[in-house]
This record gives C-alpha cells, structure tokens and sequence, in this order.
C-alpha cells in the first residue's frame, strides 16, 4: 500500500512537472494578429504579344484590325466577345483579326490573376501588354489615361507590324458589335470615302446637333472615347498627334446619319436592349451598329444573328 502512495505522489509530481514546463506553449495565441498577417504577394502585368496575328499581319493577309482596349481582370468580356462579334473573321475574302490592348493603370495582381492572364494569352493568342509604350500612373490608376495608353500601344503596334493592313477598327470590351452592319454599311460600300475621311465615328447624339456646336477636336476626343474607324492612311500622323496631346491633325467629318440607319436614330446605343430589338427584327440587315452589352448580353444579342 505505501508503494502504491509514493507510485502515485511521484506520478503526479511528473504531471505538474510536465504542465509547468509546457505551460507558455499553451498561453500563445495561435491566431496572428491582423496587423501580421501576410499579404499575398502581388505582381505587374507580364509582357504580352500576339505573335501568330503579328506572323498575319506581316505577310499582308489581314485586311482590318480591331484594336479592343480592355483591363487586365475582364476575362469574362473578353471570352465574350471572341465567342460573338469578336469571331467574325471576314467578309468577301478579307481577313479580319483582333487584338486585345490591356489597359496598364501600374496596379499590381496576384499570382491567380497572372497565371490566368498567362493562360489566356496563351490559349487566345489575341492579348498586347508593351511596357515601354504604355505609361504607368503609380499609386494613383488612372482609367482614363490607361485606356488613352492602350490606344496608343494598338497604334503604334499596327504601324509597326501591320502595314498593309487597310483600316483599324477600335473598340473596347463593353460594346458589343454589328460587325455584318459594319462591313456592309460602311466598309463594302463606301471604303473610298472611309479611306478619304479617314476617321469615321460611331456617335450616339444627333450628328447635325454636333455639326453646329462642335469643333473637330472636341469630336476626337469624343470619338477616343468609345468606337471608330481609322484609315492606315492617317494611323502613324494620328498616333503621333496623340502622342503629343493634340488631335489638329484629324478631322472628323464622316457622321452616322450617312449610313442608312434602318428604323433607328443612332449608329451607336448605350442601352444592350435598343440593339437587341433591332437585331431580333432585321437580323443581320440591323444598321445599329454598336451597343453597349455586359457578357452575358453579348452572347444572347449573337444568337438574334444566327
């Protein structure tokens, strides 16, 4: 009986031994504070480029180009507009392609955004990033001045390497296309006169309204900021006059109530629902040409074409 008693006494001194010594691994907090925990590491935009459209473009079988400008996270725009308007590849022979300009507003990604990034490009092989044509705005992105950047590296891009392209069409990832309107309205039948006017504009307003109160620099600007035409012509001037913040050396003269608007007062809309009626009642005959469309309205705008 009194080994059983010192057994027991010893036994428990090691148990207190063993809490004590234990003792400060079981007072820690397991959980960081918040002001230590790790961000997750975040990385600039990758050079891109869209080699086997450039590989077309040098040998002179790409007849126009639509420049789209789109940020760096619209995947699902993008995917969109390849899966419609973006797939039209030609008419009559001539060969259509895209290219993606992403907008480089200097903010860092994490690694899912780049490695998604890379994988698109990629698979795509569609998306332009040139860090030494774009301007990056630190701290402060600036939307504006990124979507200006990303015009400026299309331009420069398509002097560079597409020279025998005939026409550039700009646009940017939240419009969805009448690329058959397009064609047939304004490229098939009247390329001398987009070649001689040289910047044809997709405005929204009444054209005679603008004809009265606005100078051709204010229509630029106006123009920069959603869809146009842009004859090879005029692409190395216009990107040089843009590089140096003026547009005096274009002119805007084309307007959209020249091109046969069909039931409708405007080329270009900013309600999805407007080119969406007119598209389900002319088809591919429907002379909106541009409207303003999320994703998901893209697709079901293409399917009124088929």
């Amino acid at each position: 009986m009194r080994r059983q008693r010192i057994i027991l006494i010893l036994t428990c001194l090691y148990a207190l031994i063993l809490v004590i010594a234990f003792c400060p691994l079981f007072n820690e907090d397991p959980k960081p504070s918040f002001g230590n925990q790790v961000e997750a590491e975040r990385y600039n935009v990758p050079e891109l480029y869209p080699e086997f459209i450039s590989r077309e473009c040098r040998s002179g079988r790409i007849w126009l180009i639509t420049i789209t400008t789109s940020s760096v996270k619209n995947f699902a725009e993008r995917a969109a507009i390849r899966e419609t308007w973006g797939s039209i590849t030609g008419f009559d022979g001539l060969q259509f392609r895209m290219v993606f300009v992403l907008e480089d507003t200097g903010l860092k990604y994490t690694t899912g955004v780049i490695q998604n990034l890379t994988i698109e490009s990629e698979t795509s092989g569609d998306l332009l990033v040139q860090k030494d044509k774009q301007q990056s705005t630190g701290e402060s992105p600036n939307k504006s001045l990124a979507t200006a950047s990303g015009l400026l590296t299309g331009l420069n891009w398509m002097d560079e390497t597409c020279s025998n392209v005939s026409t550039m069409l700009r646009a940017t990832d939240g419009y969805f296309i009448n690329m058959i309107g397009v064609y047939w309205t304004i490229l098939k039948d009247r390329t001398s006169e987009v070649r001689k006017l040289r910047i044809v504009c997709f405005d929204h307003e009444e054209p005679r309204s603008l004809m009265k109160s606005s100078s051709a620099e204010t229509e630029v600007r106006r123009c920069l900021r959603d869809v146009f035409l842009l004859s090879k012509p005029l692409s190395k001037s216009f990107t040089e006059s843009l590089s140096i913040g003026t547009s005096s050396k274009t002119n805007v003269l084309a307007k959209t109530a020249d091109f046969g608007i069909v039931d409708m007062a405007f080329a270009k809309s900013n309600s999805s629902s407007q080119i969406m009626a007119c598209t389900q009642k002319y088809k591919t005959n429907c002379k909106l040409l541009v409207g303003t469309a999320k994703p998901d309205a893209m697709r079901t705008l293409w399917l009124n074409y088929q």
